[in-house]
């Protein structure tokens, strides 16, 4: 549910359950609440800005080992598997980029990979040539 947020979704929220702590407290002492209310009912908003923080930093931190991972693959020349796309949208867009570089890097390995097989293609078939041109070199020579 909360993984769809973005991070400014996520500071409006957090900003909001904040603001709403604190009007529940002046409130119930302005309004001279009874204490187990006010126990009850602090603690329960405290513990909905912790969830939505613990939240974000888990979604931070598959984020960053799903990153972190692909850069080290790609630093080693691993191009086979993919970016994971985990994470908040933001994180998300950020590992879509990812993923974006290295579709670019296996185009780029593609075309000099094709480069040199035709690159070694040619060079056999100038060594041919030039050992053809030579062998018939020194048959005219014998003659």
């Amino acid at each position: 549910m909360l993984a769809n947020l973005s991070i400014k979704q996520r500071m409006f929220l957090n900003i909001t359950l904040s603001l709403l702590l604190q009007v529940f407290v002046v409130l119930g002492v302005w309004l001279q609440w009874s204490p187990t209310v006010l126990m009850v009912g602090s603690p329960l908003i405290g513990f909905s800005i912790l969830w939505l923080y613990l939240d974000s930093a888990a979604g931070t931190r598959g984020f960053v080992e799903s990153l972190m991972g692909a850069a080290h693959r790609m630093a080693k020349g691993d191009l086979t598997q993919d970016v994971a796309i985990v994470g908040a949208i933001s994180g998300r867009q950020g590992l879509e980029t990812m993923q974006g570089l290295q579709a670019s890097l296996r185009d780029l390995i593609g075309t000099l990979s094709d480069g040199a097989v035709q690159v070694s293609t040619a060079a056999g078939e100038i060594a041919a040539g030039n050992l053809d041109l030579s062998q018939r070199t020194e048959q005219g020579s014998a003659d």
